[in-house]
């Protein structure tokens, strides 16, 4: 029966093609042309040629919605303005026509998507690398990312192995969450990226897949899966130890816990001895609290007591990620966010906007109005004095440029503390909110966004920002699918005010951090 919707699905574009030639009146045709024109730069999407696009979209989606016969000219018309402006913004409060050109264009693919629709994709799209445009192939795949084929397996893992970077990168985002051995094996060769001829960047899509599975029973990759995930809990570099606590998730409790236990108790002898610690202690025990519902603190020695009672008493079985109860962090507190570490640099705005009044006084209340600027540092001084001096810490303002205070991280003791005092006297709000440059900054990332991690000793950054960004959220994903793999920094984001572009949230979401939003 699929097979025979198939060729109906495919006879109809043929025969549609053999018996009503395209006329100069045609939208489809029409629509063609302008995207040639568009590809090769012979006109831009300014002026009337908007206009004229945006008319030849919805006539196209009109022709497919009242004749069927033209279904396989118009989809391809469609993939084509989709594939033209695939990477065009993403930020929904700016969209760029080129976005809204491409939203439109998914959408009507989306309306008309059934399951010889996407049949049809796969094997005469996404399938003929030699023939189909590159453009093309890749909407496919966007489309697949939400839409599942179970015929795009084989060829979504084909195309993860072509030699164009976007479409290998592509098609890996399009197989995360399969639950299938031959993509498990995928990933386990992505997290050791570059090594498997990806970016680092891919490794951080492999760590999504794994931390959203459950291994089906019988799977043949599960022991080595676990054997490595073992390994790197105890490995000395605590960001693979962070990584390995992460890939932990789909791994049954009765070996999980007890290699959690004993990480714990490495790393805290580790810290014991001067080692950077704490991050990775707080991570293992939040996964300890995720299994178990308990919430025992940080002494492995409570941990291993609570497991000698529960052992072979359902422990079998993975609990849910228990809801509500205190989550373990810091009791020094920087606008509500109380980071799980005593490694951050802090990423604060001082653009003029930071000049305005704080809180209720915005509104006009209250005599003495009192500013943003003073705020975000009375805040700071809180947080570094309630942290104290084992912590260390580091501070970059942006503005027009990133200013950096001292490079690399200090003790967060007297001395320190009244040096930056010191410098803060001079800091007036003024300029712009160059918000990237000050995040780059405080990853020591150079003008390719590479990170030297022999330079990168903080393993949090808080950032805080009273408004829109002159870049807007468009970078942050790839921004930090490039940089959270090896660098494995949590992001807290910081809002003051509601005048926001979404970077503050994209910054803390994307890299499993707190986001918090303050009036003002």
């Amino acid at each position: 029966m699929r097979v025979r919707l198939l060729i109906a699905f495919l006879m109809l574009g043929l025969c549609a093609r053999a018996a009503d030639p395209p006329t100069a009146a045609d939208p489809v045709s029409r629509l063609n042309v302008l995207l040639h024109q568009l590809a090769t730069r012979q006109v831009r999407l300014q002026g009337d040629v908007i206009t004229n696009a945006r008319s030849l979209v919805a006539d196209t989606r009109l022709v497919w919605s009242i004749n069927p016969s033209r279904a396989v000219d118009a989809a391809l018309a469609m993939l084509d303005v989709m594939g033209l402006y695939l990477d065009a913004s993403t930020d929904p409060s700016a969209l760029t026509p080129e976005a809204e050109l491409r939203n439109e264009a998914e959408n009507t693919l989306r309306a008309n998507f059934d399951a010889a629709f996407g049949r049809w994709m796969v094997s005469e799209v996404l399938a003929l690398p030699g023939s189909a445009p590159l453009d093309r192939r890749l909407a496919v795949v966007r489309l697949l990312e939400t839409i599942n084929v179970p015929s795009a397996k084989l060829p979504l893992l084909s195309a993860a192995r072509e030699k164009d970077p976007r479409m290998r990168r592509a098609a890996a985002r399009a197989l995360v969450g399969w639950n299938d051995d031959v993509v498990h094996s995928f990933f386990m060769g992505l997290l050791e990226a570059p090594n498997s001829g990806f970016d680092r960047g891919s490794a951080w899509l492999a760590e999504k897949h794994f931390s959203g599975l459950r291994f089906e029973n019988g799977s043949r990759v599960l022991d080595e899966y676990t054997k490595r995930v073992r390994n790197d809990l105890v490995a000395s570099d605590w960001r693979k130890a962070s990584r390995a606590v992460v890939l932990q998730t789909p791994i049954a409790n009765e070996t999980a816990i007890p290699a959690l236990i004993e990480a714990l108790s490495i790393w805290k002898a580790r810290g014991e001895a001067g080692a950077q610690s704490l991050r990775i202690r707080f991570e293992i025990q939040r996964a300890l609290r995720a299994r178990s519902g308990r919430s025992l603190g940080m002494d492995p020695e409570e941990w291993r007591a609570w497991w000698a009672l529960m052992r072979g008493d359902g422990a079998r079985a993975v609990a849910p990620v228990t809801q509500g109860g205190q989550v373990e962090s810091t009791e020094a507190s920087f606008f509500g966010i109380r980071p799980a570490s005593d490694r951050v640099v802090f990423v604060i705005d001082r653009s003029g906007s930071m000049n305005f009044a704080f809180g209720d006084q915005a509104t006009g209340r209250g005599e003495a109005a009192r500013k943003r600027w003073s705020e975000a540092r009375s805040q700071l001084f809180g947080f570094l004095e309630a942290i104290g001096p084992k912590a260390r810490f580091d501070i970059v303002l942006f503005h027009t440029i990133p200013e950096v205070w001292r490079g690399k991280l200090v003790a967060a003791d007297k001395e320190n503390l009244a040096a930056l005092r010191e410098w803060l006297k001079f800091q007036i709000p003024n300029g712009g909110t160059q918000l990237r440059a000050g995040v780059e900054a405080a990853l020591h990332a150079d003008a390719n966004g590479s990170v030297d991690l022999a330079l990168l000793e903080a393993d949090t950054v808080i950032v805080l920002c009273d408004g829109e960004t002159a870049e807007g959220s468009s970078w942050v994903e790839p921004f930090l699918e490039k940089v959270l793999p090896t660098t494995r920094v949590v992001f807290h984001g910081v809002q003051i005010g509601g005048q926001g572009d979404e970077t503050m949230v994209r910054l803390a979401r994307g890299s499993r951090g707190d986001y918090v939003r303050v009036d003002g």
